[in-house]
This record gives C-alpha cells, sequence and structure tokens, in this order.
C-alpha cells in the first residue's frame, strides 16, 4: 500500500526496509514518505528475486480489502482479491521472519467461518501461533472510527505470546480504566487532532 502501516512500525523503532505493491500510485506514495526500497510486484506471484534468501525480523502487510468490506453491499467469498491473504502468509512462511502482523477489514471476520479456520490452518502449518482481534483507531487516539481486524502472530519457537494492546481511548472515557489501571482518554476529535495547523 502507501507505506500508512510501515509508518506505524517507523514510529515504533523498526527499521522498514521494503515495501511491496503492485499499484504503482501506492509505491509513488511509499517511496516518498519511507527510506526503503518500492517494489512494483504481485504478492500472487511469489517472493521476487530481489528479496529472495532476504533475513527479515518482521513481515507486515494489508492483503487488499474490497473482496470482504461490505460497504458497497456486493462482498463475496470467491473474490479472488480474497486469495491474496494466502498469497502473503506463504510469503511469511517463506522468510520465517520472528514475528508477522497482517491487517485488513472487520468484514474478513464476517464472511465465513471456515475462511477463518483456512486462514489459522494456514498460519499454524507456515509454523506460527496467531490470535487476532477486530480493534478501533478510535480507541487508539486516530480522529476515527475504523474498525480493522488485526492479525499478529510468532514463529513457533520464539517464546513470546502474540498479544494485542488494549485502546488508550473511549468513547465514553469517563471514570474508565484500562486492564492496567491507567485512566482512558476521551477519543480525539478532528478539531482538536487539527489545532495546531496554522
Amino acid at each position: 500500500g502507501a507505506g500508512g502501516f510501515s509508518a506505524g512500525f517507523v514510529q515504533a523503532g523498526l527499521d522498514v526496509r521494503y515495501g511491496v505493491d503492485i499499484a504503482e500510485q501506492a509505491l509513488e506514495t511509499f517511496a516518498a514518505n519511507h527510506d526503503g526500497s518500492a517494489i512494483h510486484h504481485d504478492i500472487s506471484d511469489g517472493v521476487p528475486a530481489e528479496l529472495a534468501g532476504m533475513d527479515v525480523d518482521v513481515i507486515f502487510g494489508s492483503p487488499p480489502c474490497k473482496g470482504f468490506s461490505d460497504a458497497r453491499g456486493s462482498r463475496r467469498l470467491d473474490d479472488e482479491r480474497n486469495q491474496l491473504v494466502f498469497s502473503f502468509i506463504q510469503w511469511v512462511e517463506q522468510f520465517q521472519p520472528a514475528y508477522v502482523m497482517m491487517e485488513n477489514v472487520a468484514g474478513m471476520t464476517t464472511i465465513s467461518d471456515e475462511f477463518l479456520t483456512a486462514i489459522e490452518t494456514e498460519y499454524r502449518e507456515a509454523g506460527y501461533r496467531v490470535t487476532w482481534e477486530t480493534l478501533n483507531a478510535a480507541d487508539f487516539g486516530v480522529p476515527q472510527t475504523r474498525e480493522r481486524v488485526i492479525y499478529v502472530g510468532v514463529r513457533e519457537d520464539v517464546d513470546v505470546v502474540p498479544t494485542l494492546p488494549d485502546g488508550t481511548h473511549s468513547e465514553m472515557a469517563e471514570g474508565q480504566l484500562t486492564l492496567a489501571g491507567e485512566q482512558l482518554q476521551a477519543w480525539t476529535t478532528v478539531a482538536e487532532a487539527l489545532a495546531d495547523l496554522p
């Protein structure tokens, strides 16, 4: 994609080396905002030669969501774009990073129980323990209610339990605490987010 997921990883202190997409405009945006190499490639065609054998710690991605999204009321389980989730997992299996993270629209979790089972099976067969949860970006300070399913996984030999973070914000924050006992903040409004702009 255009590198939004990558920007979050950079803010978390990771060195993003590559961005891979089939859309030229997305890659132009990625290249304008990241030091990593933008690679034009369809992930369903396997790993390109210039990346084969790379040693990576984390693979994260956002396979196309249009086949899962019910925003237009036309989603279909047999949409060929939905298979790119499994292409992504095949990349994970080939590179064997310690950690993996994948996001998609919340509609992916309701399209079919069999589809979700197939994803978990593919990750397990690739050698990963995964968990997933539907998170709302507004619960993490983003001035937008944007629900996404987030998969996080660790390779079987890594002694870490895959977990997802608790939110820091809430629509009704008054008196609410996180599991760690910290006070939740109210959802951030667009006005608050843009208040420091001239």
